[in-house]
């Protein structure tokens, strides 16, 4: 099973989330565009994680929780042009 990994500052909130309410969404760039595919299994830090939605943009503004992005993680995504952001969910 393929692990995915966070950022080392996020590590703590996504670990948390991943418990309280057993899904999470992510934006991927760069290198981790186009890795991950719709129905993968994979793991991170102890939880077992299903990909149960993918969606690829290519402008930031359709970002599906534009708002709730930081300034840093708007600049980031916008440096790459194209982004996959990806709904997790825990699974066993």
């Amino acid at each position: 099973m393929r692990k995915i990994m966070f950022p080392k500052a996020e590590k703590s909130d996504v670990k948390k989330r991943l418990r309280e309410k057993g899904n999470i969404v992510t934006t991927r760039v760069s290198r981790e565009l186009g890795k991950y595919k719709a129905g993968e299994r994979l793991e991170y830090g102890g939880f077992f994680l299903k990909v149960v939605r993918l969606e690829r943009f290519g402008d930031l503004k359709d970002h599906p929780f534009f708002d709730e992005l930081n300034e840093e993680m708007k600049n980031t995504i916008k440096r790459y042009g194209e982004f996959d952001v990806i709904w997790l969910e825990v699974c066993e």
